[in-house]
């Protein structure tokens, strides 16, 4: 086996360069036939900082030793690859024989100590059992002391018993890692797959992407058996003198000495020490512990192990193999950022199993619990750690601080600021589909959703079962207990997927699945007719499970997919063949290496409505689809088969797209090289030509042909050459002539010389306009004119200028300055400002569907922007004016969701449908399915800070059915109920973008009108009233008649807060009936309540200035923590900053009274002013103190977030301060953000680019919550308190708090909950998986001066 492989032997050799660099070091030979050089020195004897070119050719030759050897003689050799300290080496072929030598003298020496090793041995193995004998139990190591081993002494266990546990652990070691690194590889092969599929090279470029996953495929075992002979050398060494950590050891303390490094050293480096940061934080108790148990095992002191399994160990072993097998450095950082999340975080199970082993044999048992108790019980070496970089001299920032263990980002590579340098991706390129949750884990979830959807579709028979009842499914797609059906003829995976063959190949029930939207549904109805299906009773709950999967998926493309008509009938054939996979395959939704899930994938992409019409295309892809109906019955090669030609169909789909942008490209920047020489040329005709007249003759001569010659000598030979300075001087010299003569300041000398010099200069104007000109010939006419003008025989006819003599495009620099003026549009002129080319943009078209466009061209000047389709062809062009206009309007990066394959589209779905439903039932009536009192209190909240915020109008009426009481004594055959539902779907006809409708209690309903004044409100109102009274209802054949009464309130800037808008409404509609009902009533305002709310607001200001300036606001800090963390005492590294009012007597009260008045008269910006500074101030103070950083989330309103001079004022209060903006997380609510989700949503981008964080605040109170998630790029999403207090014992708590958690999950965002209380909601939410808890029932707020004293001191 590989990883029983023992350390080749070493000979020192040295390496010379030109006589001008001499390294020396160990050499040795590697599994693929070249030689390495480790323990590199220079010429002093220190440890060497090389930075050699790769492939030159450099001198080895073994150095001097005692040993006696036939030395080889000296080699020209090539550096085939340099790493950290030890460099590659490989021999031409034309010197095969000479390595040959060298190998035979490597091997030679590996014979010597191997005898040496023979000879030592029957002593050392006499010697141990008396040593065992007299030995006693060493002591626990806080109290052991030890000597430490000679460097590379094998070192001995300290008693047989160790010895055969020291065997024990390194077998379980390697082998437990080979089995987690399987699986791991095949993960990472898809997500590799995944990404190549987003990314678009240039032309000529590779995919780096593509070509790893193919290799990674292959190759995967050769690279698990490299890490496994890596660890396996580890463990030949367990006491090192010096660890691999090299960068450590250059001690690089400034940025001159960071250049002697190699670049991509370094950053290999910082990826590795990003993993090692998260693995030690993660598994600190657990690595402290094997730590200590492997010294007692051999006997030393333990702060002198390495630890061969340490997480340092394990990322270095994985680096180095990839490495060695070349995977491409563009995709490494990717390898290691997915490593983290998906390999390192899961180590708990590798690790448990080994601590159990070494306990289990005597080692330390409770040990685990010693260290939770005291703490490390190794000693701080200050050697061994890595100096941070200073960034101030007068004290240190938090950029330099250690990673804290707080709140862990969606994606790894942000668990430590990267370098500026790194090759990063873009985020949405990055991010992976699952999140932090495993695939597995989101599986499950989506299985459970389906059941939710059953239980909410009424398709759950019976009550709920107890856990663990065993269900079954039946062909109307209800779940049911297993004892309700007969399970001898209950229809499995394997014979649905027999009688589906018979289909697959059957043209017309391909159609009828179609037409039907359901497989399930299509065998429920036929199930008689199909063979192994007639007599069943049932099928198995998974098989129900995939086949509405299935459903799901194919749903999703029917409706959620831009799918070209012209291909959407061969998807909708992959259904039947697609879902007898799933059937026999249940892993087709998680696995993504699953060449069938990749089929229908990369298959809807190319069926984008975007690549049609294209006949080939489509013949291609029926053909491929065909040939699956035809070939496919339980060999999974058939897609496999399919998988490659789609695979080439794609890749010349992005051939074929970056010919179409390269020609955009280019044919643009002729055009833009065309308009520079038109205006260059007008500028110059316009200093020329000024108004108010000028000659006819000149203008003419211009126009038939002299201004185009001048644009085609600019295009051709550009403003410095001859041509160009003659042709102006030509103009000139024609101006000077026409001027002199027309003001008689030629005698007649001139004028002869000038008829002499005439006839050959127009001969030359003719020879020039007529060479680059041949179709031309317009200008000969004016040139007989110039003839006889010149030679004074006509006249000059001086004409007024004609406008496109002088009219000139505006400058980029004078458009840029009236932009000044648009303060609108300012915020986005800078977003166009930062796109770059290759960017994609979505926006809606005409007909609402989602459309994305991608730039490709962008103007010298950055004043005009080409946008292409996805098949490259030119579909805007926008000045930068048009583009800001578009993005104010909606145009915007890719969404997370927008990035999701359709496979994993249509599981997001699923859970998306739960939390909708969750949603709807909290926020609609249950009968006539209009919101309900609370959700239109909401609207009407937001319709008010619209009046507040733009002046705007607003009305809402309130209505009440005459004497319903009366409906069930006059018809007798029908109920109340009947009526409110006919009379509610009456109302939502209203609805639409100005206006809804909800009931507000029994047979009282209210209408919430947008953007209409009092009376255009008052006008609507009754032509409802009238409306209603003159028609009537049919209703189980009776003809009813009643009519309403409506009250009408205005929602205006000074209006009070809304429940008291709807009552004025209310007393109005009382008043309706108190006059006789069936009639409108509005209220009408006293003037009083104008004149107080303008009094209000400014004693509002003035308290609130007063307040914010005399120091009565103050800041809390509250901790949140992981779910992970046991101990809810230790202190959290993770705070939210909350607002207290202080009292006189020194005690802290919610400000909420002075926070609702700043919210009603538009002053919160103020209050989110000060609140940032504050908590930049406590910053600044925390690095003067030399204190921990922690990370913190600062709360913003939606008013500051969607207001330009709050985000100035941020960006600005952020340089001022230096705060590390890794630090930095802002609270957002999902009701602040509704008012302008555009806003929201750049302001979002705009701080996350910068490093900062976001978490949506309240999520899950909206009526469209969902739609927030998918469209705001946030990193963590709070469960609302009011899905949490109860999570313990309402069920619908628990279900919307666990749909949340999925749905962020599955685009990567983390979840905190709120308001938790107790042990038993702690509980809940740890089943569920959420990931960081908040509350008082983790910890209470606290000032912050005492947060402070509990923050540990920075390491100096």
């Amino acid at each position: 086996m590989p990883n029983e492989q023992a350390p080749t032997a070493t000979l020192p050799a040295i390496l010379a360069l030109d006589d001008t660099v001499r390294l020396s070091g160990q050499l040795s030979s590697l599994l693929d036939g070249r030689l390495q050089l480790d323990t590199v020195l220079d010429a002093a004897g220190s440890a060497a900082l090389f930075n050699l070119p790769v492939d030159a050719l450099v001198t080895l030759c073994i150095a001097d030793t005692d040993a006696p050897l036939h030395r080889p003689a000296d080699a020209k050799v090539k550096i085939a690859r340099l790493y950290h300290d030890s460099i590659t080496l490989e021999f031409a072929e034309s010197d095969r024989e000479l390595a040959t030598l060298y190998a035979d003298a490597l091997a030679r020496a590996q014979t010597a100590e191997d005898a040496q090793a023979k000879a030592e041995t029957p002593s050392s193995t006499a010697a141990a059992p008396t040593a065992a004998a007299t030995t006693p139990k060493p002591a626990p190591p806080a109290a052991a002391t030890f000597t430490r081993p000679v460097a590379g002494q094998i070192v001995q266990a300290a008693s047989p018993e160790y010895a055969v546990a020291l065997q024990k652990l390194q077998q379980l070691s390697l082998e437990s890692l080979q089995t987690a690194l399987t699986p791991f590889f095949v993960d990472l092969t898809a997500y590799l797959h995944e990404c190549a599929s987003r990314i678009r090279p240039g032309e000529g470029e590779k995919n780096f992407h593509f070509e790893a996953a193919s290799f990674l495929r292959r190759r995967s075992d050769s690279v698990v058996d490299r890490v496994s002979i890596q660890i396996t050398n580890y463990f030949q060494d367990l006491t090192p003198e010096h660890t691999e950590d090299h960068l450590w050891r250059y001690q690089i303390g400034s940025a001159d000495e960071l250049g002697l490094i190699d670049q991509q050293e370094y950053e290999d480096f910082l990826a590795i020490d990003r993993m090692v940061m998260l693995g030690e934080g993660l598994h600190r108790i657990a690595l402290e512990a094997l730590t200590l148990r492997l010294a007692e095992l051999i006997a030393v002191d333990p702060n002198t192990v390495r630890l061969p399994i340490h997480i340092r160990q394990v990322c270095r072993a994985f680096q180095r193999a990839l490495l060695d097998e070349h995977v491409p450095h563009d995709v490494l950082p990717l390898i290691y950022d997915y490593f983290a999340k998906n390999f390192i975080r899961q180590m708990d199970g590798y690790y448990g199993p080994l601590n159990t082993l070494l306990a289990d044999n005597g080692v330390l048992p409770g040990i685990e619990a010693e260290i939770e108790k005291k703490g490390s019980l190794l000693k701080h070496d200050p050697a061994a750690t890595r100096p941070e970089p200073v960034i101030r001299k007068s004290r240190p920032s938090e950029a330099a601080t250690p990673a804290p263990q707080a709140l862990s980002e969606p994606q790894p590579r942000y668990l430590s600021e990267p370098p500026v340098q790194s090759p990063q991706l873009p985020e949405t390129q990055l991010a992976s589909v699952y999140g932090s949750a495993s695939p597995a884990d989101l599986y499950r979830s989506v299985i459970d959703a389906l059941n939710f959807k059953r239980e909410a579709e009424g398709l759950a028979k019976g009550q709920v079962m107890p856990q663990g009842t065993a269900m079954s499914g039946t062909w109307e797609g209800t779940t049911v207990a297993s004892t309700e059906l007969d399970q001898s003829r209950l229809a499995d995976a394997e014979s649905i997927a027999k009688a589906l063959s018979a289909l697959q190949r059957n043209s017309q029930a391909r159609e009828a699945v179609q037409q039907s939207d359901s497989l399930r549904a299509y065998l429920a109805s036929n199930k008689n007719e199909i063979g192994g299906l007639r007599d069943s009773s049932g099928l198995t709950a998974e098989s129900l499970n995939q086949l509405d999967m299935v459903d799901n998926l194919f749903g999703t493309i029917r409706s959620k997919l831009d799918v070209s008509s012209e291909v959407k009938p061969a998807l909708g054939n992959l259904q039947i063949p697609l879902a007898k996979l799933a059937l026999l395959d249940p892993k087709f939704f998680v696995d993504h290496t699953n060449a069938a899930r990749n089929v229908v994938n990369n298959l809807s992409r190319l069926a984008s409505s975007a690549n049609f019409p294209n006949k080939a295309l489509e013949e291609r892809i029926n053909s491929i689809v065909d040939a699956i109906l035809t070939d496919y019955d339980s060999d999974d090669s058939v897609f496999e088969a399919a998988l490659e030609k789609i695979d080439k169909l794609a890749a010349q789909q992005e051939r074929a797209l970056s010919r179409n942008v390269e020609r955009v490209v280019r044919t643009q920047e002729g055009q833009q090289k065309l308009a520079e020489a038109r205006k260059e040329v007008g500028k110059v005709i316009s200093e020329r030509i000024l108004p108010p007249t000028a000659p006819k003759v000149l203008q003419d001569l211009i126009d038939n042909g002299w201004r185009d010659l001048l644009v085609l000598t600019h295009v051709r030979d550009g403003t410095n050459s001859r041509a160009w300075a003659e042709q102006v001087r030509m103009l000139d010299v024609l101006r000077l002539w026409l001027d002199e003569q027309i003001q008689s300041d030629v005698d007649d000398d001139m004028r002869v010389q000038r008829s002499l010099e005439a006839e050959p200069f127009i001969d030359l104007i003719n020879q020039q306009i007529a060479s680059a000109l041949p179709t031309n010939i317009g200008h000969e006419q004016v040139l007989d004119k110039l003839r006889d003008i010149l030679a004074g025989n006509a006249d000059i006819e001086s004409v007024p200028v004609r406008a496109e003599q002088t009219q000139l495009d505006p400058e980029p620099a004078d458009v840029r300055s009236k932009i000044e003026e648009l303060p609108r549009l300012r915020r986005w002129v800078k977003r166009v400002e930062q796109l770059e080319n290759g960017s994609w943009l979505t926006y809606r078209d005409k007909n609402d569907n989602k459309k994305r466009m991608q730039l490709a061209w962008i103007s010298p000047t950055r004043d005009r922007f080409i946008f292409v389709n996805e098949r490259g062809q030119k579909v805007g062009d926008l000045s930068a004016i048009q583009l800001a206009r578009q993005l104010s309007r909606g145009a915007q990066p890719p969404a997370p969701a927008d990035n999701l394959s359709v496979v994993d589209q249509s599981m997001y779905h699923a859970l998306e449908h739960v939390q909708k439903s969750l949603s709807f039932a909290r926020n609609h009536d249950s009968l006539t399915k209009l919101i309900n009192r609370n959700a239109f209190i909401g609207q009407m909240q937001r319709a008010l800070r619209h009046s507040q915020s733009k002046l705007s109008q607003h009305a809402v009426l309130y209505l009440n059915i005459d004497q319903f009481k009366l409906v069930n004594e006059v018809y007798d055959r029908i109920s109340g109920d009947q009526v409110l539902l006919e009379f509610a779907k009456l109302l939502a006809q209203l609805h639409g973008k100005k206006a809804s409708s909800a009931r507000m209690q029994a047979d009282e309903f209210a209408i919430l009108l947008v953007d209409r004044s009092m009376e255009q409100a008052t006008r609507i109102a009754e032509k409802i009233r009238s409306d209603i009274e003159a028609s009537s209802m049919d209703i189980d054949g009776e003809n009813v008649t009643f009519t309403v009464s409506i009250g009408v309130a205005a929602i205006l800037e000074h209006s009070p807060a809304v429940e008291e808008v709807l009552e004025d409404a209310r007393s109005a509609m009382r008043h309706a009936k108190q006059q006789g009902r069936n009639r409108v009533v509005a209220f009408k305002e006293e003037q009083s309540r104008i004149n107080d709310y303008k009094l209000q607001k400014t004693q509002t200001r003035q308290d609130l200035e007063s307040a914010l300036a005399s120091e009565r606001f103050v800041l809390r800090a509250q901790p949140i923590v992981q779910t992970a963390i046991a101990d809810r005492n230790n202190t959290t590294l993770h705070y939210e900053l909350l607002l207290g009012l202080l009292n006189k007597d020194g005690s802290i009260s919610s400000p909420e009274e002075f926070i609702q008045s700043a919210e009603r008269y538009g002053f919160m910006t103020l209050v989110d002013r000060w609140v940032v500074r504050e908590a930049f101030t406590w910053i600044s103070q925390l690095m003067d103190q030399q204190k921990m950083v922690p990370n913190l989330a600062i709360n913003l309103s939606g008013a500051s977030v969607t207001d330009d001079s709050f985000m100035e004022y941020l960006l600005e209060q952020i340089s001022e301060f230096g705060v590390g903006t890794s630090r930095l997380c802002f609270e957002i609510t999902e009701t602040g953000t509704i008012s302008n989700l555009i806003k929201a949503s750049d302001f979002v981008r705009a701080f996350r680019n910068i490093g900062c964080k976001f978490s949506i605040d309240d999520f899950g109170t909206g009526p469209a919550s969902h739609n927030y998630l998918r469209e705001l790029p946030v990193d963590y999403v709070k469960i609302d308190g009011s899905f949490v207090t109860g999570i313990h014992i309402n069920r619908n708590d628990y279900a919307m708090a666990r749909s949340i958690n999925d749905l962020a999950h599955f685009l990567g965002q983390e979840t905190i909950a709120e308001s938790v209380e107790n042990d038993q909601i702690i509980h809940k939410l740890e089943e569920l998986g959420v990931d960081y808890l908040q509350g008082w029932g983790i910890g209470r707020p606290k000032p912050l001066d005492k947060v402070t004293a509990d923050l540990s001191n920075l390491e100096t």
